[in-house]
């Protein structure tokens, strides 16, 4: 069951125990009637993903359990609330919580309450298949546990106040589990338990958490493209907890440098300084480009929308602030003379590209033209000195390509149409 479009589930359990022919007795031990003894136990309970922190869930449960004798019953009522944390730390690491019998009580003639006892655990995925498990409860009692997967099998082992468990179980037909365990009880000695398990829809149908995340990750990117990055980041968070295997891919990788940039500008803090990406103006736009390819991965691009975006408000805290962010995070160094509008970002760097030509730098000149086609790439000018700085470094397949886009931006180019006649390239 889902609540919205967080994950959830709910169930519920009905036991009961009734034992019958027992012999009544009277202060002087003589029988007097038989008697039976009846408990009912039933529980409720339900839990939720993605409450108050994107990875971490919420369970409650209800319980009663009802005890009739000779004619008179009573009820032993209780709730127990846990909390989920993970996977963390490379999706190795979970963490949980269990209070049981909160808020006990009862009704009928009993001074009787459920016990409360708490609980702390952990899980940590080694490597490979093997996965480790520890709990301590209130009353200071060590359980430790471990499993190893190996296909479709398991095989576990445990360690407790009873003793020693071992237990296995196996996957099979997609939908079926076997599990078996041999378990020593304190007050039974040893025990063996057997279940048999069946998951409806099989292996056939998506589980609706990957669903969900996907619907997550649909809302991170159009709050990507409107430059709502708090909201993108916090829908990317959701789909993980939804789905951690979403984690593992580009959107892992977009969730991490996503909120680099975040903790960086202090958005969190201060919020009302994401207005500075969505206002109607070329410095917010050029702002937004700049964070969004950061996001991609695109550090040299967006590196240069962000001196753009401070050159069309050099006076502007924000964006100043935004470019010194982006040259932390990618590791690159501010140019200072190249604070401009992006026309005139543009021109600078052709001028760079020309001069570094005639010094005979082709390789810089190869820098500052490429750096250009990234954010005019259908400036002619900037793939014609593109294509003559490889040229001069006797790169002549990268060189025809570039005189190529040049007469794809203009076919009449008549130097350019000379040129690559002379080298056999038309």
């Amino acid at each position: 069951q889902n609540f919205g479009k967080r994950p959830g589930a709910w169930g519920g359990e009905l036991l009961r125990l009734n034992a019958s022919g027992i012999d009544g007795r009277d202060e002087l031990n003589r029988k007097t009637s038989s008697l039976s003894y009846t408990e009912t136990a039933f529980a409720v309970g339900g839990g939720l993903s993605g409450v108050f922190y994107p990875g971490l869930a919420a369970g409650l449960t209800a319980k009663v359990l009802n005890r009739s004798l000779a004619g008179e019953s009573d009820n032993l009522i209780g709730f127990d609330a846990g909390l989920h944390y993970g996977p963390v730390y490379g999706e190795r690491l979970t963490l949980s919580f269990v209070a049981q019998n909160l808020g006990a009580f009862a009704t009928g003639n009993t001074s009787d309450r459920l016990p409360f006892s708490a609980r702390v655990g952990a899980s940590y995925m080694l490597a490979g298949n093997l996965l480790v498990t520890a709990d301590v409860s209130s009353d200071r009692t060590l359980r430790v546990g471990t499993e190893y997967v190996l296909g479709p099998a398991a095989l576990r082992a445990g360690y407790g106040a009873g003793g020693m468990s071992l237990g296995a179980g196996v996957k099979f037909l997609k939908a079926y589990s076997f599990d078996a365990a041999m378990v020593k009880n304190a007050d039974l000695g040893v025990s063996s338990r057997y279940s048999l398990g069946y998951l409806f829809g099989g292996a056939a149908r998506e589980p609706r958490a990957k669903t969900y995340a996907k619907d997550y990750l649909a809302q991170a990117e159009a709050g990507l493209k409107e430059g709502s990055f708090l909201n993108a980041h916090y829908n990317i968070a959701m789909a993980i907890g939804a789905d951690p295997s979403a984690k593992k891919g580009a959107w892992g990788e977009r969730y991490l440098r996503l909120g680099e940039l975040i903790k960086g500008l202090k958005l969190r803090e201060m919020p009302e300084r994401e207005a500075n990406f969505k206002a109607s103006t070329p410095a917010a736009e050029e702002a937004a480009r700049a964070a969004r390819e950061y996001v991609e991965g695109q550090t040299v691009k967006s590196m240069l929308l962000a001196h753009s975006a401070s050159g069309y408000e050099p006076n502007n805290a924000f964006y100043s602030e935004l470019l010194r962010i982006m040259a932390a995070v990618n590791a690159r160094e501010t140019v200072k003379d190249e604070i401009l509008p992006r026309a005139m970002l543009v021109n600078r760097k052709l001028e760079k590209a020309a001069a570094a030509f005639y010094a005979q730098d082709f390789e810089k000149a190869v820098k500052e033209c490429s750096e250009v086609l990234l954010i005019d790439e259908g400036n002619a000018d900037a793939w014609k000195k593109l294509g003559s700085a490889y040229y001069a470094l006797g790169d002549a397949a990268k060189a025809k390509h570039a005189y190529g886009k040049v007469l794809d931006l203009n076919p009449q180019d008549s130097a350019v149409i000379r040129f690559m006649s002379l080298q056999g390239w038309r």
